[in-house]
């Protein structure tokens, strides 16, 4: 296939999934390779795609050392104008090494979830044989952002671990356990971000997996409400390194989630977490102002899952301010708290 940008379209009343034909999708000319290391951790290169007649699939030659990655397309419901891999970049920049597949979807009721799903495969190199597990991946899932009309949502397998933003300005994704499907669900938020590029923590997640040799990376968009939505072209992007701009990461062991209630952020500018919180602790989110901070309160919790909020207000003689969560929903809850002049974002993680 020669290098160039070319279209396809997919119309699909009912929820099956396609092949699609390779003649109709992008990929990038050839690059050069450099590969790095991330501590004990394997740096892949996504810049060399090729169509590989022979295997029926695409072909990322020298992803690493003796190594080659074979990729996959499949689709559910309406997709346009895929592009494999968005690499107009100079030969061994970090962005050209990522990979960057975007499209633009039609959100239904029958289908409200539209996607392009890459099933990518590790080989060795010039051969369709796979090739043994790699002891450490990490893969930084890259501007999962949106609008007020649709946002975009990332599934890939589940990690042993993953790590966002924390802080003052915390991570504004969702971030869901699926274990039944063996996936890890990124709900991106309505605020929207420049192309697919690492330089947002808010919007990032760092996944790492043990012991692997194939990934499915699912990209495709949502929205909150009802009937068609024509969603433009979304760029998407995955770095296989480490995400080096996190200001204040916050790491969850995915076995660890299962026995928590929920795990909360550092202290920001207005209060203090007085968490752990469980059973134990009756299920409640507790809250402290920090010293110098006082005034009438308000809290509220914005689940990413399913994006249903609740509103709390306290007033200015409280101390401390506790919300009972026992009968909330898991998932990640973004806390956007108000006392007084004082205003912050947290996040907590809720797992009953």
């Amino acid at each position: 296939m020669d290098e160039g940008t070319y279209t396809i379209t997919i119309q699909d009343d009912d929820i099956i999934n396609y092949i699609v034909d390779p003649d109709s999708l992008t990929c990038s000319a050839t690059g050069k390779v450099v590969v790095t290391t991330c501590g004990d951790a394997t740096s892949l290169d996504f810049s060399d795609c090729t169509f590989d007649e022979f295997a029926g699939k695409y072909r990322f030659a020298d992803v690493a050392p003796g190594l080659d990655a074979l990729v996959t397309i499949q689709t559910q419901g309406t997709v346009q104008a895929v592009v494999i891999d968005n690499n107009e970049f100079p030969d061994g920049s970090e962005d050209r090494k990522q990979f960057r597949p975007s499209a633009s979807f039609t959100i239904t009721d029958a289908v409200p979830e539209p996607y392009v799903e890459f099933s990518l495969t590790l080989v060795n190199g010039g051969t369709n044989t796979p090739a043994t597990e790699v002891e450490k991946l990490i893969a930084g899932v890259l501007d999962v952002d949106g609008t007020t009309q649709y946002q975009e949502y990332v599934e890939v397998n589940l990690p042993s671990e993953y790590m966002v933003e924390g802080g003052t300005s915390p991570t504004q994704l969702g971030v869901i356990e699926n274990p039944d499907q063996g996936l890890l669900r990124i709900n991106g938020y309505n605020n929207s971000y420049t192309a697919a590029f690492n330089s947002a923590p808010r919007v990032n997640v760092e996944v790492v997996y043990d012991n692997v040799s194939s990934l499915i990376y699912r990209v495709g968009a949502k929205t909150n409400g009802t009937g068609n939505v024509n969603v433009p072209t979304r760029q998407y992007g995955i770095q296989f390194a480490c995400l080096t701009n996190f200001n204040s990461p916050v790491k969850t062991t995915v076995e660890e989630l299962g026995s928590l209630m929920a795990a909360t952020t550092p202290e920001n500018e207005c209060v203090v977490y007085n968490n752990p919180v469980g059973p134990a602790h009756n299920y409640i989110l507790s809250l402290e102002p920090k010293e110098g901070v006082s005034g009438e309160a308000s809290v509220m919790l914005t689940n990413m899952k399913t994006m249903q909020s609740y509103s709390f207000g306290f007033g200015a003689e409280q101390q401390f301010i506790q919300i009972n969560m026992e009968f909330m929903d898991d998932g990640l809850y973004i806390v956007q708290t108000s006392i007084g002049s004082c205003q912050s974002d947290g996040f907590i993680v809720v797992k009953n």
